[in-house]
């Protein structure tokens, strides 16, 4: 009987020893959901903050242009077909605020579009930047180094986030489907100090971080240039019926679509003179 109750002492420990293990197990499983309950919380109030200091970004700096100014019939037309309404931005304000700030861009189709497009001397910096210089993992809407900044380049490439939510350039996805494409137009509205310029999609693809085929600037008006955009428009994955030329000034709106890049490209079909 006494060599019995020794026998059980061992398996006495066994189970305190298991007891614990769960124990402690179950203390792991409530600390990782309480981490992970917080850190959705805060990406949650971080998407609420971005879209309400966007919201009043916008609020404060555009202004629709009066239907009495809109003298460029081109404009006019392409607003109404477009579902995109020419604006003018306050860029004395907006350049207060934020120097680097040169120009401001809208969708046609997605409302979250609608920020200020800055240009800085290292591309890296507003990949963790917000446009008024905020740490942020948003970013900004930026432009390629190399390119001049004041979209007069032939080709001008323009960076942002693919965020979950839908802001910065997360919204651009929609455009995967022709049918979007075919309700709001394909329209990008650019404001310029002195001018809204409005831009026409032609194609619409994926391409890799690298593809020279579509991160090419630096071309002037002729025959390689031309052959550079039809490539673009055939890369489309659906027709958008849009021609392109050599003749035309085009840029590319360009974000991370997994380990490949979501590319927009559209030239240029109007400019409308703002004061």
């Amino acid at each position: 009987i006494i060599m019995g109750k020794r026998e059980q002492q061992p398996d006495r420990k066994r189970f305190a020893g298991s007891v614990l293990l769960r124990w402690i197990a179950m203390a792991v499983c409530v600390i990782v959901m309480i981490c992970c309950g917080v850190y959705l919380v805060r990406l949650a109030v971080e998407s609420h903050t971005i879209k309400e200091e966007t919201q009043g970004a916008a609020e404060q700096y555009v202004q629709p242009i009066p239907s009495a100014d809109t003298t460029d019939p081109a404009a006019e037309s392409s607003s109404e077909e477009g579902n995109a309404s020419p604006v003018t931005v306050d860029f004395a304000s907006l350049q207060t605020a934020c120097p680097d700030a040169v120009g401001w861009i809208q969708v046609s189709g997605i409302d979250a579009i609608n920020y200020p497009v800055v240009h800085y001397t290292d591309d890296s910096y507003y990949l963790n930047h917000s446009w008024d210089g905020q740490s942020s993992r948003y970013g900004a809407i930026f432009v390629e180094t190399a390119n001049s900044g004041d979209f007069n380049d032939c080709h001008t490439l323009i960076y942002g986030h693919n965020m979950k939510d839908g802001s910065m350039f997360g919204g651009l996805k929609k455009y995967r489907d022709p049918s979007f494409y075919e309700e709001h137009g394909g329209m990008i509205t650019l404001c310029l100090p002195g001018e809204t310029r409005m831009y026409q999609i032609f194609s619409v693809h994926i391409a890799e971080a690298d593809d020279e085929g579509v991160y090419t600037i630096g071309f002037a008006h002729d025959e390689g240039f031309g052959s550079f955009l039809e490539a673009l428009k055939q890369r489309s994955i659906y027709d958008t019926g849009v021609s392109v030329s050599a003749q035309d000034n085009v840029i590319t709106l360009s974000t991370c679509s997994g380990e490949e890049r979501l590319v927009i490209h559209a030239k240029q079909i109007s400019s409308i003179p703002t004061a």
